[in-house]
């Protein structure tokens, strides 16, 4: 599934990506993904250490972001519509000029009860 983000993110025109290492499995991600070249994207590491929920990793992403606009892309998600059309750029087009955000969140809905007691967004 991260390999699905990376070339999501690519094809979005994302192509500086930060993957936030936690404890476990570190060194198995770095060997697949390598420095990104595969994918067609520029990767860095950035150690996050324990779990400490995604604003941690976020905070731990400062100085890779600096002031850029970013998007936050959980490695075991997938996007049924990719997440091309939820860039920052192709949402700040479509925005009204009095309509500005600094952030947004993309929800679905499903129709299985176990899955949504399990999927918290």
């Amino acid at each position: 599934m991260l390999i699905y983000a990376l070339e999501d993110l690519q094809r979005a025109g994302i192509t500086d990506i930060a993957v936030i290492l936690g404890l476990n499995g570190r060194e198995q991600v770095i060997e697949r993904i390598g420095d990104g070249s595969q994918y067609g994207v520029n990767v860095s590491y950035i150690d996050q250490g324990a779990p400490l929920g995604i604003a941690h990793a976020v905070a731990c992403a400062e100085d890779f972001m600096g002031q850029d606009p970013f998007v936050v892309y959980l490695g075991d998600n997938i996007l049924r519509h990719g997440i091309a059309r939820w860039s920052l750029s192709s949402m700040r087009e479509r925005a009204t000029p009095w309509l500005r955000f600094s952030a947004s969140l993309s929800l679905n809905a499903t129709a299985s009860p176990s899955l949504t007691k399990q999927a918290v967004a």
